[in-house]
């Protein structure tokens, strides 16, 4: 989990769970349980295309609120080279790659900001320039 201050001077967090194996009990949950566990609750959530350079990718966006405060939310699940917004392909995936290569190996990618009622755009497009910038860094260090 690191926090990194953008150009602008907003913060983004970052934070990566990767999981070596998936076959006890530590397995990958989604944040739509984990954030109303703790105070956040989704206000919107939704799929949507980032453009990276060799290809798009399909994530989770989501805003989140706790009182006042309000994130911008993206997430999804990587699995060795694929990249999943859906948790329910994202275990189907774990299924079939545990058969198929005898592994679970897998990541929760989730990068958030604070977000300003007058200008969620701005802090859309602040999340997406640090997942482009990010993203061949970190596909090339996790287990292909």
């Amino acid at each position: 989990n690191r926090a990194y201050v953008h150009p602008d001077g907003e913060v983004i967090w970052f934070y990566v769970g990767y999981y070596k194996s998936q076959k006890t009990r530590a397995q990958i949950h989604s944040p739509l349980h984990c954030y109303p566990g703790s105070g956040w609750n989704p206000v919107l959530k939704e799929v949507v295309t980032i453009h990276l350079r060799d290809r798009d990718i399909y994530i989770n966006r989501m805003i989140i609120q706790n009182g006042a405060e309000k994130q911008m939310v993206a997430y999804w699940y990587q699995a060795q080279e694929k990249v999943i917004a859906d948790e329910f392909i994202q275990r189907l995936n774990l299924i079939l790659t545990s058969f198929r290569k005898h592994r679970t190996d897998g990541s929760l990618v989730r990068i958030s900001t604070n977000l300003h009622d007058n200008m969620p755009e701005e802090d859309w497009k602040r999340i997406v320039s640090f997942i482009q910038a990010m993203y061949p860094q970190f596909i090339a260090s996790i287990p292909q």
